[in-house]
């Protein structure tokens, strides 16, 4: 399972170095050091402090783990593009928020222009990142990657021990990490949209398609990481979502769902 050394800054030497250190490590199961971190928790911005959940946190990686990221990324990329469906814009090459504003403008001329009736169901999770069962996002992952691909993710995935830092120092007592992705991880929200991807799959299969008297181009989802809206005649069925993510240990923020009627004779969608 031979990694190439591919030179973005520093020598070709150091290049070399860095690709031994981890084809050493695979193909004679030699250990490495790479699955730690320290824990950091960042203020959200406009959020009062002293709550835990006004916090966001980050985990500090050492430079190894990122360059395999990077190279395990690069690597199994072209997979994920061909699974994750158009309407996920989050983390992907040359997409971005921008795709989710433009569809919903599009939507609101379609309005508009057609006089059709459109609903949408946006839904947001809570802490999406630090649900995924790692077990069962490895088993989606077998479908999709290569079988060396899938080693590497493996083992980025094992043993993940964390230290805090608070007020500057470290603790000395690390803990084990075995649910959700490290939070700072480039690896992280690729393997969430691949996770969110097959539980959409599955719901998609209850939902009516909003094509028949929309036109067929019309989508039946917008997504952006773990914010998604549902296109449709109706509004989606809440309780079936629910009960859909939840076997994925993905749980509807309900206080943040919300339903949107377009329509050229309702003025609240406008503002």
């Amino acid at each position: 399972m031979a990694i190439r050394h591919n030179r973005k800054y520093g020598t070709p030497l150091l290049d070399q170095t860095i690709a031994d250190i981890f084809n050493t490590t695979f193909n004679k199961h030699e250990k490495i050091d790479i699955n730690g971190g320290v824990l950091i928790a960042i203020q959200k911005p406009g959020k009062k402090k002293g709550p835990p959940n006004n916090l966001r946190p980050i985990t500090l990686l050492n430079s190894l783990r990122k360059a395999l990221l990077v190279i395990t990324l690069n690597r199994i990329r072209p997979d994920v593009e061909r699974y994750l469906s158009n309407s996920q814009s989050g983390f992907s090459p040359n997409r971005s928020t921008a795709d989710v504003v433009w569809t919903h403008k599009w939507l609101s001329a379609k309005t508009l222009k057609e006089d059709v009736r459109i609903k949408i169901t946006g839904i947001d999770m809570s802490a999406a990142f630090d649900k995924i069962n790692r077990s069962q996002s490895l088993d989606i992952l077998k479908t999709i990657i290569k079988e060396d691909e899938l080693r590497i993710i493996r083992f980025l995935l094992s043993n993940t021990e964390i230290n805090t830092k608070i007020n500057g120092s470290s603790k000395a007592m690390p803990f084990m990490s075995n649910v959700g992705t490290l939070q700072g991880d480039s690896q992280s929200p690729v393997l969430f949209t691949i996770y969110l991807e097959n539980a959409l799959r599955e719901i998609r299969t209850t939902l009516p398609e909003p094509n028949s008297s929309y036109g067929r181009e019309i989508p039946s989802a917008i997504a952006y990481a773990d914010d998604v809206d549902f296109i449709g005649h109706d509004y989606a069925n809440i309780a079936k979502i629910q009960e859909t993510l939840e076997k994925y240990q993905l749980k509807v923020n309900t206080d943040k769902t919300e339903f949107t009627l377009l329509s050229k004779s309702e003025e609240d969608w406008k503002k």
